[in-house]
């Protein structure tokens, strides 16, 4: 199976794969799928434009499917996130959504170790 060459089509492979495929696959790290959703709430934190907050918990609190896609709306939306995304720049990708300290939680290596993972599941 080729890699996926979208933003959709990526964000569904690290974060929809992840949620789905959690109660399939035993010693999925349920706190890192939690971790990996709220890292968005915890964006909406440092989000200029008040309304963007209120409009990511209430997309949020509608369920999975609308999560997903207010999550992939916002990657697409932010210019410098969609880039690194697609192209696969984990650290750049985690600095820039997390924040500077997203080494310190080595947010780029479970990004690359969670896409590997899944592109391997997907191709098997």
């Amino acid at each position: 199976m080729a890699e996926p060459t979208t933003t959709s089509t990526t964000l569904a492979g690290l974060a929809a794969a992840g949620v789905s495929v959690a109660s399939l696959l035993p010693g999925m790290d349920g706190n890192a799928i939690v971790g990996a959703f709220a890292g968005a709430a915890l964006m909406a934190l440092h989000a200029r434009d008040i309304g963007i907050p209120k409009r990511l918990a209430a997309a949020f609190a509608q369920g999975e499917a609308e999560h997903l896609g207010t999550f992939v709306r916002f990657v697409q939306g932010d210019p410098e996130l969609h880039k690194a995304l697609r192209g696969r720049k984990w650290a750049a990708f985690a600095k820039r959504y997390n924040g500077p300290a997203y080494a310190d939680n080595l947010y780029d290596t479970k990004l690359t170790r969670a896409y590997a993972r899944h592109i391997a599941v997907a191709a098997a």
